[in-house]
């Protein structure tokens, strides 16, 4: 596995747009919060997704792992 920097670009709604030059459809989004604990895990069918409101404001941890087994680590702040 290989890990490479992502650039996340958040907005108010929750939508978080994945800027890379590479196409990350059918990559594992998992996004953790401070404590560890699991917030949301899904496929991604586009470079981006929405943020379940669920998960509340506050600094999440966001992996993305490529179905070729590359990992785009990144956090965000969130104000839902």
């Amino acid at each position: 596995m290989s890990y490479k920097q992502l650039q996340l670009k958040p907005n108010p709604s929750g939508e978080i747009r994945l800027a890379t030059n590479e196409d990350l459809s059918g990559s594992l989004v998992i996004i953790n919060d401070l404590d560890g604990r699991e917030a949301q895990r899904e496929l991604l069918t586009k470079n981006g997704l929405s943020i379940s409101k669920k998960a509340g404001t506050g600094l999440y941890f966001i992996q993305v792992i490529t179905t070729k087994k590359q990992i785009y680590p990144g956090k965000i702040l969130l104000q839902l």
